[in-house]
Protein backbone atom coordinates (compact mmCIF):
# COMPACT_ATOMS: atom_id res chain seq x y z
CA UNK A 1 0.00 0.00 0.00
CA UNK A 2 2.90 2.34 0.64
CA UNK A 3 4.68 1.70 -2.37
CA UNK A 4 1.67 2.34 -4.79
CA UNK A 5 1.43 5.97 -2.93
CA UNK A 6 4.90 6.30 -4.03
CA UNK A 7 7.08 6.27 -1.42
CA UNK A 8 9.87 3.36 -0.25
CA UNK A 9 9.36 0.84 2.77
CA UNK A 10 11.12 -2.30 4.14
CA UNK A 11 11.12 -3.61 6.97
CA UNK A 12 12.77 -2.84 10.42
CA UNK A 13 15.19 -5.13 11.50
CA UNK A 14 16.83 -3.69 14.55
CA UNK A 15 14.08 -4.35 16.87
CA UNK A 16 11.47 -7.42 18.11
CA UNK A 17 8.69 -4.63 17.11
CA UNK A 18 7.08 -5.46 13.72
CA UNK A 19 8.11 -1.83 12.28
CA UNK A 20 8.82 -0.31 8.84
CA UNK A 21 10.84 2.74 7.65
CA UNK A 22 9.46 4.59 4.87
CA UNK A 23 11.04 7.26 2.67
CA UNK A 24 8.72 9.48 0.82
CA UNK A 25 9.56 11.05 -2.49
CA UNK A 26 9.91 14.42 -0.57
CA UNK A 27 12.86 12.91 1.40
CA UNK A 28 10.78 12.45 4.44
CA UNK A 29 11.68 9.43 6.29
CA UNK A 30 10.30 7.58 9.34
CA UNK A 31 9.54 4.71 11.01
CA UNK A 32 5.91 2.97 11.59
CA UNK A 33 5.01 0.69 13.87
CA UNK A 34 2.51 -1.90 12.64
CA UNK A 35 -0.44 -4.15 13.82
CA UNK A 36 -2.26 -6.49 12.09
CA UNK A 37 -5.78 -7.86 12.91
CA UNK A 38 -8.01 -10.66 11.61
CA UNK A 39 -10.92 -10.64 14.01
CA UNK A 40 -11.29 -9.11 17.76
CA UNK A 41 -9.11 -6.38 18.63
CA UNK A 42 -5.12 -5.25 17.82
CA UNK A 43 -2.83 -6.39 20.55
CA UNK A 44 -0.26 -3.95 21.93
CA UNK A 45 2.03 -4.08 25.52
CA UNK A 46 0.70 -1.51 28.47
CA UNK A 47 4.27 -0.78 28.65
CA UNK A 48 3.55 1.07 25.17
CA UNK A 49 2.31 3.56 26.86
CA UNK A 50 5.92 5.14 27.65
CA UNK A 51 7.47 5.86 24.04
CA UNK A 52 10.91 6.18 25.68
CA UNK A 53 10.55 2.46 25.33
CA UNK A 54 10.21 1.99 21.94
CA UNK A 55 13.47 1.07 20.65
CA UNK A 56 11.89 1.70 16.63
CA UNK A 57 11.71 4.91 17.15
CA UNK A 58 8.28 4.95 15.50
CA UNK A 59 6.62 7.98 14.75
CA UNK A 60 3.06 6.59 13.95
CA UNK A 61 1.44 3.55 14.08
CA UNK A 62 -0.18 1.75 11.56
CA UNK A 63 -3.51 -0.66 12.79
CA UNK A 64 -3.99 -2.62 9.54
CA UNK A 65 -7.63 -4.84 9.11
CA UNK A 66 -7.47 -7.87 7.77
CA UNK A 67 -11.02 -9.02 9.31
CA UNK A 68 -12.92 -7.43 6.21
CA UNK A 69 -13.31 -8.06 2.45
CA UNK A 70 -10.63 -5.11 1.52
CA UNK A 71 -7.83 -4.13 3.85
CA UNK A 72 -8.08 -0.84 5.44
CA UNK A 73 -5.39 0.55 7.50
CA UNK A 74 -5.71 3.22 10.15
CA UNK A 75 -2.79 5.61 10.57
CA UNK A 76 -2.13 7.45 13.97
CA UNK A 77 0.54 9.42 15.56
CA UNK A 78 2.88 7.44 18.10
CA UNK A 79 2.22 9.78 20.81
CA UNK A 80 -1.77 9.74 20.35
CA UNK A 81 -1.12 6.19 20.67
CA UNK A 82 0.62 6.15 23.58
CA UNK A 83 -1.81 8.67 25.74
CA UNK A 84 -4.64 6.26 24.59
CA UNK A 85 -2.97 3.16 26.22
CA UNK A 86 -1.43 5.32 29.16
CA UNK A 87 -5.26 6.49 29.67
CA UNK A 88 -6.85 3.66 29.36
CA UNK A 89 -4.51 1.64 31.45
CA UNK A 90 -4.95 4.24 34.33
CA UNK A 91 -8.67 3.45 34.99
CA UNK A 92 -7.84 -0.01 34.79
CA UNK A 93 -5.53 0.26 37.53
CA UNK A 94 -7.69 2.57 39.60
CA UNK A 95 -10.63 -0.05 39.45
CA UNK A 96 -8.30 -2.44 41.17
CA UNK A 97 -4.96 -1.18 42.98
CA UNK A 98 -3.57 -4.53 43.21
CA UNK A 99 -3.14 -4.68 39.04
CA UNK A 100 0.16 -3.18 37.70
CA UNK A 101 0.93 -2.25 34.50
CA UNK A 102 2.27 -4.93 32.50
CA UNK A 103 0.78 -7.46 30.05
CA UNK A 104 -1.00 -7.33 27.44
CA UNK A 105 -3.18 -4.28 25.99
CA UNK A 106 -6.13 -4.34 23.35
CA UNK A 107 -7.21 -1.60 21.22
CA UNK A 108 -10.57 -1.08 19.89
CA UNK A 109 -11.71 -0.49 16.55
CA UNK A 110 -13.47 2.54 18.29
CA UNK A 111 -10.18 3.83 19.39
CA UNK A 112 -8.13 3.95 16.18
CA UNK A 113 -11.65 4.35 13.76
CA UNK A 114 -10.51 8.56 12.96
CA UNK A 115 -7.38 7.43 11.53
CA UNK A 116 -8.80 5.25 8.82
CA UNK A 117 -6.84 5.99 5.46
CA UNK A 118 -4.89 9.01 6.76
CA UNK A 119 -2.18 8.45 4.88
CA UNK A 120 -1.61 11.94 4.55
CA UNK A 121 0.19 12.11 7.83
CA UNK A 122 2.78 10.14 6.34
CA UNK A 123 3.10 12.58 3.94
CA UNK A 124 1.30 10.15 1.03
CA UNK A 125 -1.45 10.24 -1.77
CA UNK A 126 -4.66 8.22 -0.61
Amino acid sequence: MVRTRGAECGRLDSSRRTAVWISTTSGRRFIVRVKTRTAGTWQAQKSDEDLTLDDTGSRFWAFVDLAGAEPAVFILHSTEVAAGIRKATDDWVAHDRRRDRTGHHAIELSRVAHGQSRWDLLGLRK
